[in-house]
């Protein structure tokens, strides 16, 4: 959760620094050293983001899979097998398999959309502070 609170604090003041930069307000070599800071966290918020969505697609084609594969063995299998199969269908289904963070955030592209919004808050209030 630290990495998520730093990188986002460091991309927000990253953005308002080249938004000072773009308004003539300081010399353009100042654009160079926060485009080195603030592309690769934005890399490593998107990654993180993308793995937590893929994580939770391949959780519900799992589920997919598993369901269809009961449901071709009901008439050949034995019964104590479709059963426990039947059980880890359940909990496939009902327990998601997604990456959280000790239950504050689940990590997914929810949580990018969530990043970005407040961003732009905080973006709109450093601009307007800036200009009184």
């Amino acid at each position: 959760m630290s990495i998520y609170v730093v990188m986002f604090l460091d991309s927000t003041v990253d953005i308002y620094w080249t938004q000072q930069v773009l308004a003539g307000l300081y010399d353009n070599t100042f654009l160079y050293s926060t485009c080195t800071g603030f592309f690769p966290a934005i890399v490593f918020i998107l990654t993180f983001c993308r793995c937590g969505e893929q994580c939770r697609k391949q959780n519900l084609l799992i589920g997919c899979h598993v369901r269809g594969l009961t449901c071709n063995i009901q008439t050949l299998g034995e019964p104590a097998y479709i059963d426990v199969l039947s059980e880890f269908v359940m909990q496939v289904e009902h327990n998601a398999l997604e990456i959280n963070v000790e239950g504050f955030m689940i990590i997914d592209n929810s949580l990018l959309m969530s990043i970005l919004a407040a961003m732009v808050t905080y973006l709109i209030v450093l601009m307007q502070f800036s200009s009184l």
